[in-house]
């Protein structure tokens, strides 16, 4: 693991210790899905993130910023299924450059920012577990 994505993890425990956007606990899976509408549950399943991925995802979810403002959004890049029972489904924005977005699939009139490092930090976990990613840009 290069020095970078450890002070990165650190940086995210103790953003997670200051609380957290979508209280998301430890999940064991985070299942990335390919987009499939707003307010759905995703469409084909790309791969599964487990163990201390999935985590330090859930991780990356939780130090997102929620946005003002009325939320008007192009399609998403992928679906996230946080968890089981109960699951959260998430939808998901992950430009080439620059911070991404998500908002949670039940509440579609709120966006939150995630800044650049993060979105980076998300898209090398999907590259590291050979997810085929259905984005921008790749």
């Amino acid at each position: 693991m290069c020095m970078g994505r450890v002070i990165s993890m650190l940086i995210l425990l103790v953003l997670a210790g200051c609380g957290s956007t979508f209280d998301l606990e430890e999940p064991e899976r985070v299942e990335i899905r390919g987009f499939d509408g707003f307010g759905t549950a995703g469409g084909e399943v790309l791969g599964t993130l487990s163990g201390t991925d999935a985590e330090e995802a859930a991780d990356i979810l939780d130090g997102a910023n929620e946005q003002s403002g009325a939320v008007d959004m192009a399609e998403g890049d992928l679906h996230l299924v946080v968890g089981e029972e109960p699951e959260r489904h998430f939808h998901l924005w992950l430009p080439e450059e620059g911070g991404g977005s998500v908002m949670e699939a039940r509440d579609t009139h709120t966006l939150y920012s995630l800044s650049s490092g993060s979105t980076e930090d998300l898209r090398e976990l999907l590259r590291e577990a050979d997810i085929a990613m259905e984005v921008r840009g790749e």
